[in-house]
């Protein structure tokens, strides 16, 4: 559902921040990436979860502003 364009800034944040943290060794820092990226995927996962529900609804594409 999202954008090209922002499948593109979405893959490219990502990779920025996978080089920036690919020497890490710093065990705790390590940690705390991955619990960030394991909490980033399951709030995307409610997101489209929601949107594609929302999208599905054809009450919301048919409401009007009064």
């Amino acid at each position: 559902m999202p954008t090209a364009r922002r499948q593109r800034f979405v893959r490219d944040k990502l990779r920025d921040e996978y080089e920036a943290a690919r020497h890490e060794t710093d065990a705790s820092k390590v940690i705390f990436a991955l619990d960030y990226a394991t909490l980033q995927l399951d709030t995307i996962k409610i997101q489209a979860a929601s949107l594609t529900k929302l999208n599905c609804d054809p009450l919301y594409h048919n409401k009007r502003e009064i």
